[in-house]
């Protein structure tokens, strides 16, 4: 069976584009909440992947917590969290040797009804130790710097249905698991005899295998996953709506259904997957095409001038995220990412794999035939610890450091932390939010790890949608606000810099926080400007301007900008604050506030940062002309075709009454028309 994308309204981040079709006439216009999400992509498309937060699900904890692995389900789970705007995925598979498939199930489908053999094979010992894939030579971090991984352990909570009970064994998923003595232990050969399976039927009529502490269905697989992630990209496919995701797997073997009495073996042999049943060959859909993989990072860092410099200037990533070496006609990096601008628009790549946890029992798992396709163990995460404090804040690490302005001192690269119930009191979901929006702050992507209010995406998707709304670093909550004519106080906006197209850091009261919102162009503001193009440093102008005087108003060495990422934020938000009184008083202007190169001057409701090219990317120029002329033609169309319809029906009605009964002879009846 094929997965499809198929999201529920409720996980849209509202509607995210308002359509009108008339024959091959196609007009979008984006919706308000979407913009917010657009603005993070936008603003970030510039900085190196490695650098920009997103949020994260394990879909463990997302779709199967309840031990349900169905397909409409599961489709319609990893669809929702899709359409949610998560980015980064945390995908638990488990090789099943009887049916030759990496499947989301724990639990063996087939070994129930089959007669089970184990023979002296090393047996994992009670909690099972990690093992590390050969990383490639590449460099994800900068020289000294370490991250400590933090041990995570959310529990599935199995509900049984159908009067059939089980005894649940605990499971572990998306998580870095403990490190043990290697001593593995062997047990005596036993055979048993071949076991029925016992079935139940989901409400939409799928029969699913109730095998130990699980229901599963055997067409839940890695194919399934695929396929619904190929159909993703389809349906996105455009620069409004194409997002780069983050798959990273976890392979385990899975478990016989009575694995508490047998236990389980190490997968050797002709057990394993053969090369073509490897992850990279079975995603050979999605990785063929549109996966960016380690053989084409490696070949762009050796070459910079061929490869991300070739572009414009305005198109390059930010250099001054990653080291450059000079030679003899080019540059290279040793350990610079790609920015999404460029694995999207020049690449054309949706999608990054790479290895997560690897269960001991799957350790001699072919790693080198998927090297050229998923990338090394842990290189796309680097794990760092959170831990609730006595407040109702809890005490996330955190890169920012008024001392420490360079990116090389403090290196958030690929900086994640995984959320459960015991990172906020409960777990939550305000204060996970919370939670999320200061990791967020703080250069770290927040990784859910656990099943909001006992629902599963699937049952209750706004909940997973306001987890990732919380993640949104810039605007304030209801902007930004579309410009009007006037305002309340009937101000007239004729002019282009008196319309409400600007945006400032509003400073204004503590829960704004630096957050952004629209202000008419032609207030007086000081303004933020970017000093040596380094991302963390800041200073203001000296004088509050209008908007259209904000570029020429930063002193040497400086220029007007905007924050790419939550970090770049989080440092103008706290260099602002910084300020001594004497300069806040001059701060205000017309009102409390600092001036961000941010606008959306040359078409509505097109953010755009710096100028860029000084018009919309998203819209054409001939069709925005016509659009004026379009939408009466369109509404002139809709009436034209309602008048024609109400004619119908009335002259339909007319044509009835008009008829009458006749008796003819033998007494029968006909209907007739006066002659």
């Amino acid at each position: 069976m094929s997965g499809r994308y198929r999201p529920d309204e409720s996980a849209l981040p509202g509607q995210l584009w308002r359509t009108i079709h008339l024959v091959s006439l196609l007009l979008l216009t984006p919706a308000y909440s979407y913009r917010r999400f657009q603005t993070n992509r936008d603003l970030s498309s510039l900085v190196p992947i490695n650098f920009v937060t997103h949020a994260g699900v394990s879909l463990t904890s997302a779709c199967f917590a309840h031990g349900i692995f169905e397909d409409s389900r599961a489709e319609k789970c990893i669809s929702n969290l899709l359409a949610a705007q998560f980015r980064r995925f945390i995908v638990d598979l488990y090789w099943d040797p009887s049916s030759r498939q990496f499947m989301f199930c724990p639990v063996s489908i087939n070994s129930v009804s089959r007669s089970l053999h184990s023979g002296s094979l090393p047996l994992l010992p009670n909690t099972a130790r990690s093992r590390r894939v050969p990383n490639l030579s590449l460099s994800k971090r900068a020289e000294g710097t370490t991250l400590a991984f933090e041990t995570l352990r959310p529990r599935w909570n199995f509900a049984r249905r159908g009067g059939l009970r089980y005894n649940v064994r605990q499971a572990t998923s998306s998580i870095v698991e403990n490190a043990l003595d290697d001593t593995a232990r062997t047990s005596e050969s036993s055979t048993t005899a071949a076991v029925p399976v016992a079935t139940s039927t989901d409400p939409s009529g799928t029969t699913m295998d109730d095998i130990g502490p699980a229901q599963c269905s055997p067409t839940l697989n890695l194919s399934f996953f695929a396929s619904l992630i190929m159909d993703y990209i389809n349906n996105t496919p455009t620069s409004l709506n194409a997002n780069l995701l983050f798959l990273q797997f976890n392979v385990h073997a899975a478990d016989s259904e009575d694995a508490s009495t047998n236990p389980a073996v190490a997968v050797s042999g002709p057990d394993l997957p053969s090369p073509t049943e490897l992850v990279g060959n079975v995603l050979d859909a999605v990785a063929s095409s549109f996966s960016y993989q380690p053989s084409e990072l490696l070949n762009h860092r050796v070459n910079l001038n061929d490869s991300w410099y070739a572009t414009g200037a305005s198109e390059q990533p930010v250099s001054e995220y990653f080291t450059t070496e000079t030679f003899p006609g080019g540059q290279s990096t040793p350990d610079g990412w790609p920015s999404e601008r460029f694995v999207e628009l020049q690449r054309l790549k949706r999608v990054l794999l790479g290895w997560g946890i690897v269960h001991r029992r799957m350790e001699d798992y072919d790693f080198t035939g998927d090297s050229d396709v998923v990338f090394p163990q842990d290189y796309l995460l680097s794990s760092t610890d959170v831990r609730p404090n006595s407040t109702e804040q809890p005490a996330p690490a955190c890169f920012f450091n008024v001392e420490q302005e360079s990116v090389g001192r403090h290196n958030s690269s690929w900086a994640v932390s995984f959320l459960n119930e015991n990172s906020a009191s409960g777990g939550s979901l305000d204060k996970l939010q919370s939670l999320a929006n200061n990791l967020t702050s703080c250069g770290i992507a927040p990784i859910l790890n656990v099943t909001l209010n006992n629902q599963t995406a699937d049952q209750n998707s706004s909940q997973y949608v306001q987890f990732v709304q919380s993640t949104i670093w810039n605007w304030a909550q209801d902007e930004p606000r579309n410009f009007s004519t006037s305002d309340a106080n009937g101000r007239d906006n004729e002019s282009t810099q008196g319309q409400f197209r600007c945006a400032l850091m509003d400073t204004s009261t503590a829960s704004t926080s630096g957050r952004w919102r629209v202000e008419y162009c032609s207030m007086h503001h000081r303004v933020a400007c970017r000093t040596a193009n380094q991302p963390y440093l800041w200073q203001l102008s000296d004088e509050s301007v209008p908007f259209s005087e904000a570029e020429v108003s930063c002193k040497p060495n400086s220029s007007f900008s905007v924050p790419r990422t939550a970090l770049e934020n989080t440092y103008l938000y706290h260099h602002i604050l910084s300020i001594s009184e004497a300069a806040q008083s001059n701060l205000s202007g017309d009102g409390s506030g600092v001036w961000l190169n941010f606008d959306s001057l040359d078409t509505e409701a097109c953010w755009i940062a710096n100028r860029q090219n000084g018009s919309c990317p998203y819209f054409d120029e001939e069709a925005l002309r016509q659009r004026t002329v379009l939408v009466p033609v369109i509404a002139a169309l809709v009436v034209l075709l309602l008048t024609a319809l109400t004619l119908f029906v009335k002259c339909n009605k007319n044509r009835r009454n008009s008829r009458k009964r006749v008796r003819g002879e033998g007494g029968w009846d006909y209907e007739g028309v006066p002659s």
